[in-house]
C-alpha cells in the first residue's frame, strides 16, 4: 500500500491524471476528500461497498434457488 501525506487543497492524481483525488477540507478526525474519474470507475465508501456486495450476494443465492 502506497501511503501520502497531503494537506488541504492538495491533490492525488492516477492513471496519469485521469483520476483526481483532493484533499478539501481536514477538521478534528474528519478528512473530506473529492474525487473526479470517468464515468466507468465505480466509487464508493466501504460501507455502501460491502451492503452492495452482501445484496448481490443474497439475490444470487435467490436466483439459484429457484
Amino acid at each position: 500500500m502506497l501511503v501520502l501525506t497531503r494537506k488541504a487543497g492538495q491533490q492525488i492524481l492516477m492513471d496519469k491524471g485521469r483520476i483526481q483525488m483532493k484533499v478539501i477540507k481536514v477538521e478534528d478526525d474528519i478528512i473530506s476528500i473529492g474525487i473526479d474519474a470517468p464515468l466507468h470507475i465505480d466509487i464508493a465508501r466501504e460501507e455502501v461497498f460491502s451492503q452492495n456486495r452482501a445484496q448481490e450476494k443474497c439475490a444470487s443465492l435467490n436466483r439459484g434457488a429457484r
